[in-house]
């Protein structure tokens, strides 16, 4: 599996690895991944409040923390470029 075209896989893992955060690739983004399909998001499920992980994760990676559902605790990080969200692989 080729993970080079995903540019903030290193960073991610670097912000995660150093707050002792284990974290899954799940959904959508594995079943691209295995049938070679161009994805433009990443989805995880972490060992930690997603919440405060993905507002710490867009503050360090430049991105807009969005809240999706707070009773679930399920957050996403946006990447803009000109006001459009930017994909994360190229």
């Amino acid at each position: 599996m080729n993970l080079k075209p995903y540019p903030y896989f290193s960073r991610i893992n670097q912000i995660l690895g150093e707050r002792q955060i284990e974290a899954f690739l799940v959904g959508g983004f594995v079943r691209d991944i295995l049938i070679g399909r161009p994805t433009a998001d990443i989805d995880m499920a972490i060992k930690a409040d997603a919440l405060i992980t993905a507002q710490e994760l867009a503050e360090a990676l430049g991105g807009r923390y969005v809240l999706l559902d707070e009773a679930n605790k399920i957050a996403r990080v946006v990447f803009l470029r000109q006001g459009k969200a930017l994909p994360l692989s190229r």
